[in-house]
């Protein structure tokens, strides 16, 4: 009698698993995601809630810019002042500044907006900028000097991070705009030529600058911030000198009246 051994034959059997995907945050976004929201800030929720999910942060992001680019410029502007009130009172009174400025040298509607928009995000990049830095009393030195010129690059990248620079031309525009709005007072790329729009905003900014209180120094008289950027002009030839002269006359007449 012959017995016949059986062999058992095992069948690999594939099984659909679910391989999760790991998603990145870029360092950017990490900074606010941090942040407390006291105010309950929609775009600062956002960002905290889906800055790793692509697709309900773009779906967020399309509900937010239906309310405007000014509007959705102006969240970003309320989370600087949940680090830095000062910076963002700047921000408001550049705009303003500016705002007024373009109309009065006549420039178009559509121009005009462009420049308010990028003077009220211009400074966003200083949400990365160290706050004994951002809030020092005194002169800053020359490394600290460097840490703060960044800002205007951060703030590009800033808005393209969070894709408002694919979004709307009006963000690409004033990413363009924040990352030169410094290019005279720091002696960067004065080769190139500066378009109107970005020297309405870098005297905006001065003149703004000059005339507010900060942590580090006391504010300068309308006529005395202007007698200052006369100077720097005069020596530095830092502006259009057509458009220099535009600009003196309507501080002269919005903000130096008697």
């Amino acid at each position: 009698m012959h017995h016949i051994k059986l062999l058992s034959l095992t069948v690999p059997v594939k099984h659909n698993v679910i391989v999760p995907v790991k998603r990145t945050v870029p360092s950017t976004l990490k900074v606010l995601q941090k942040m407390e929201n006291p105010k309950g800030n929609p775009f600062l929720a956002l960002i905290k809630n889906f800055a790793d999910n692509p697709q309900k942060f773009q779906e967020g992001l399309e509900k937010l810019l239906n309310e405007g680019p000014e509007k959705v410029c102006r969240y970003l502007l309320d989370i600087l002042a949940l680090r830095d009130k000062n910076t963002a009172h700047h921000a408001n009174g550049v705009a303003k500044i500016a705002t007024k400025l373009s109309k009065e040298i006549g420039l178009s509607s559509q121009e005009t907006e462009k420049i308010r928009i990028a003077a009220l995000g211009h400074d966003l990049g200083k949400l990365y900028t160290p706050l004994k830095i951002l809030k020092k009393p005194g002169k800053l030195n020359e490394y600290e000097t460097a840490v703060t010129r960044k800002h205007a690059l951060r703030t590009k990248q800033l808005l393209e991070q969070l894709g408002l620079t694919r979004k709307n031309d009006i963000f690409k525009n004033a990413a363009e705009l924040a990352e030169n709005h410094h290019t005279s007072i720091d002696k960067l790329n004065l080769t190139r030529k500066k378009t109107m729009e970005e020297e309405v905003l870098e005297l905006s900014d001065v003149f703004s600058a000059l005339t507010i209180k900060r942590d580090y120094k006391k504010p300068q008289p309308p006529q005395k911030a202007l007698e200052a950027m006369k100077n720097m002009q005069k020596d530095q030839k830092l502006w259009n000198s057509e458009l220099f002269e535009k600009f003196t006359k309507f501080v002269e007449k919005t903000y130096c009246k008697k």
